[in-house]
């Protein structure tokens, strides 16, 4: 143990025990570790808090990292909101949200929702700033959309039909037909030489 007008430090192999204090009233920085010591553990065999009564608290790695639970949930809670995003630079990596991997049994749903309300729920809008492309579902399974859909179609046209196969949608038999000037009822045409139906 040092002193000096600083303060107090302690260097080495250093165990503290029983009820400790570390800085409860000064105002100046309480500074654990430094760039060129050792690993610095914090373990307690109770609930603990690490807790700012005002200003931010900034947690950084300079390296890969895992923040996890042994048991229980892990909740991210922000108060004005949580934003999960990769640094920004010349380019910048990905993010990816999934279940762990289950060796002998099913593995767990990812949900997205927002919260109840007393007025107007909230909405989820993915991909609708910056995306250059959207991708939903896997070409092995079947993508399920609930409710109204409302679909805002290209301005190209194209010669290929959709049809509802049991409330799938696909391409059309062939044996349906493609509406054109002589075998559709044109809008506003007084007169129509041939239609089938």
């Amino acid at each position: 143990i040092r002193g000096g007008s600083g303060g107090i430090g302690l260097t080495g192999a250093t165990t503290i025990t029983g009820n400790t204090n570390i800085n409860t009233t000064g105002a100046g920085t309480t500074t654990i570790g430094s760039t060129s010591g050792g690993a610095v553990s914090i373990r307690a065999n109770a609930a603990s808090n690490f807790t700012t009564n005002t200003g931010a608290l900034t947690l950084t790695s300079a390296a890969a990292a895992t923040w996890g639970t042994n048991a229980g949930l892990l909740t991210l809670q922000g108060a004005g909101g949580v934003t999960v995003t990769s640094t920004a630079g010349t380019t910048s990596s990905a993010v990816a949200i999934s279940t762990g991997n289950a060796s002998a049994g099913a593995s767990g749903n990812i949900t997205v929702d927002t919260g109840t309300a007393t007025t107007t729920a909230g909405t989820i809008s993915i991909g609708t700033t910056n995306a250059s492309g959207v991708t939903i579902g896997r070409s092995a399974t079947t993508t399920t959309i609930q409710g109204t859909t409302v679909i805002t179609p290209q301005t190209s046209t194209s010669t290929t039909l959709l049809c509802s196969n049991g409330g799938i949608i696909s391409t059309c038999d062939t044996s349906v037909k493609a509406p054109t000037a002589t075998n559709f009822i044109l809008n506003g045409a007084s007169v129509q030489s041939s239609s089938n139906f």
